[in-house]
């Protein structure tokens, strides 16, 4: 497991574990980050998830997008880790970004809980989705066409956040589903 060496950039162009650095919340930045000072979940569920699972290829051809490479960072807080990958837009006459979080391990009860949490306190209706996952939900965030899809698959809860339609967001999971 890589460790947090403050002060050091993380190097897009050659990425490797020591070429990244801590954030300020105790995570670690960069494409190839690990959990904080080898922190691991007990082996409940070994996916570790990294933002090749979606690269910016697959996000553009999911969304009809013209997006930049992934900026990756993994927290942990020793029992649950997030990784949560952000791809801003590549061009800054095109706004736009998206977000992908991985949340491991995740159970069906907790994200049951979490869907009935997110509904009552955004006063947001979601919408069950079937094609995708063992679990997953979307709902609209805000009133400025931002969509996101919450899903379960195993141990690992995945969301997906953009400017963008529920149907893209379904696709462009379906191709990270198929490689975990």
């Amino acid at each position: 497991m890589q460790k947090c060496v403050a002060g050091e950039a993380c190097d897009l162009a050659n990425p490797t574990p020591e070429a990244c650095k801590c954030s300020p919340d105790g995570g670690v930045d960069g494409p190839d980050a690990s959990p904080p000072d080898g922190q691991d979940n007990g082996g409940a569920c070994s996916l570790h998830p990294t933002c090749a699972l979606a690269s910016a290829s697959d996000v553009n051809a999911a969304l009809g997008t013209a997006i930049a490479a992934p900026v990756m960072k993994v927290i942990s807080d020793g029992t649950t880790t997030v990784t949560e990958c952000h791809y801003d837009a590549a061009d800054a006459n095109n706004p736009g970004s998206v977000q992908i979080s991985y949340w491991e391990p995740y159970a069906q009860a907790d994200y049951q809980a979490g869907r009935s949490m997110y509904e009552s306190t955004t006063m947001t209706s979601t919408s069950t989705v079937t094609t995708v996952g063992d679990a997953a939900f979307t709902s609209a965030v805000g009133k400025d066409g931002v969509q996101e899809l919450t899903l379960l698959s195993g141990c690992l809860q995945i969301q997906l956040v953009g400017k963008t339609s529920a149907d893209q967001l379904v696709a462009l999971a379906k191709t990270i589903i198929k490689r975990l």
